[in-house]
């Protein structure tokens, strides 16, 4: 499990994850009309 740091519309989480690639998903789920989306591990 990684730690992601993600960055959507001004907000920023983290949270565990296998891969950026899910992090991106969780993401995509919670903010489904988001332009922007920024994943990177901390």
């Amino acid at each position: 499990m990684k730690q992601c740091i993600i960055k959507v519309a001004g907000a920023r989480y983290t949270a565990l994850f296998p891969s950026t690639c899910a992090a991106l998903e969780d993401a995509l789920k919670r903010f489904p009309g988001a332009t922007a989306i920024s994943v990177k591990t901390a």
